[in-house]
């Protein structure tokens, strides 16, 4: 039993530690989903405007010619 409680101690101390670290990334996490969406967002919409400015000037010269 002494070896089993000295093999609990260390346990029931990383769960202590953990509990704390995982409430504290809980708002950091909920913060970082909208952030990395935005993100997302922002790049999708700077493809497409890349895209269509490939598109405008393919269009143009197609025209020209």
């Amino acid at each position: 039993t002494v070896s089993t409680l000295a093999l609990a101690v260390p346990a029931v101390l990383a769960l202590t530690l953990t509990v704390p670290a995982l409430a504290l990334a809980v708002p950091t996490f909920t913060l970082a989903v909208p952030a990395v969406l935005t993100l997302a967002v922002a790049v999708l919409t700077l493809i497409l405007a890349v895209l269509a400015l490939i598109v405008r000037t393919l269009a143009i010269r197609f025209v020209i010619s």
